[in-house]
């Protein structure tokens, strides 16, 4: 074959393998820029709708460590017991269990509002909201779960948990079997927290976003008018099964129902530790300071009158056992935490 035949057939060939690879190359490129417009669109559809939220988190789950280790240190804003209707009580002891609602109350919103606005995709994008989800859940498991309430391996249940009992609205609940004092209740069914912490959820369908969380102040107004219109009874009515939860409560009173509020601050200090953890990977410039949860010392709270307890009252075969089993709750605290997804 001749030599100017062959040339050019490699010519050809050559230029039909650059057409190829270029094409292919252009269309990678295509698909590239085509797939870095979707995650950008993505991540600030994500952030608008979050951002604001995750702030509020961070600093809502801050503010139950510390207000619930002020019991610990022995120096809370108002004593116990707290009450959740007037009654003729202090003004001040129905005001403290309003601020304590509020704050227990509000992270659980923020965080249920931040599942509403996240998809699946968004695990893929930002990591950080498997933690945000994880929160979530942990959290209600701690308030109205049964795995605290498991016995540990070679060691008997908690005795209070045999008497635990959960609110329920009127007209629901079973007559009493006699008239026997009515233990407190230990805990809140997940179906009332949830709406309870819906609660505070205020939609404005005029503005981006369009559902917030209330302010401190918003909750103080609708708390202290029970009553006065359909939209506030409706507020107090949502409100009602944490109400009856935490009215007359005291850690030593009603110790299944602190250590519950002992493990949610624990997942509230786990989720305020990732943050901080993430920024500092990050280098965001920006210091955290962290915040410290003594469970053995929080725990021994509700055990602080073991010693004024008689050895007939059928209680005190309970008292101790928190702080005995210290170790073994703050591991299944994590376990709860490590599963909650």
């Amino acid at each position: 074959m001749d030599s100017g035949v062959i040339a050019a057939l490699i010519t050809a060939v050559i230029a039909i393998l650059v057409a190829l690879v270029s094409g292919w190359f252009s269309l990678r490129s295509v698909r590239d820029v085509e797939r870095l417009r979707h995650t950008y669109e993505a991540i600030d559809r994500l952030g608008g709708a979050t951002g604001a939220l995750r702030l509020q988190l961070f600093l809502s789950t801050r503010s139950v460590v510390q207000r619930l280790r002020q019991y610990y240190n022995g120096r809370p804003e108002h004593p116990f017991p707290l009450r959740a209707e007037r009654d003729g009580w202090p003004e001040s002891q129905y005001h403290a269990c309003g601020l304590l609602i509020f704050r227990l109350m509000r992270p659980l919103a923020v965080s249920y509002m931040i599942e509403q606005e996240t998809l699946l995709g968004d695990l893929l994008l930002e990591p950080a909201m498997v933690d945000l989800l994880r929160f979530n859940h942990a959290a209600f498991e701690m308030l109205t779960g049964d795995r605290l309430g498991e016995e540990f391996e070679g060691r008997q249940r908690f005795p209070d948990f045999e008497m635990e009992h959960c609110y329920d609205p009127p007209g629901r609940r079973p007559p009493p079997a006699s008239r026997a004092p009515v233990p407190p209740f230990q805990r809140v069914r997940a179906s009332y927290l949830r709406s309870a912490a819906g609660a505070l959820i205020v939609s404005e369908p005029d503005r981006k976003p369009q559902r917030r969380c209330m302010t401190h102040d918003e909750f103080l107004d609708r708390w202290e008018r029970p009553g006065e219109s359909d939209e506030i009874r409706e507020f107090h009515g949502r409100l009602a099964p944490v109400k009856a939860t935490i009215d007359k409560f005291s850690p030593m009173d009603n110790a299944v129902f602190w250590l519950r509020l002992v493990g949610y601050a624990y997942v509230c200090k786990w989720f305020h530790d990732r943050v901080r953890e993430d920024a500092k990977r990050k280098d965001v410039g920006v210091h955290y300071t962290p915040v410290e949860l003594p469970v053995r010392a929080m725990l021994e709270v509700a055990e602080g009158q073991a010693r004024k307890l008689k050895a007939a009252d059928p209680q005190a075969a309970g008292r101790g056992y928190l702080t005995q089993n210290a170790d073994a709750y703050e591991k299944r605290f994590e376990e709860i935490i490590a599963t909650a997804l």
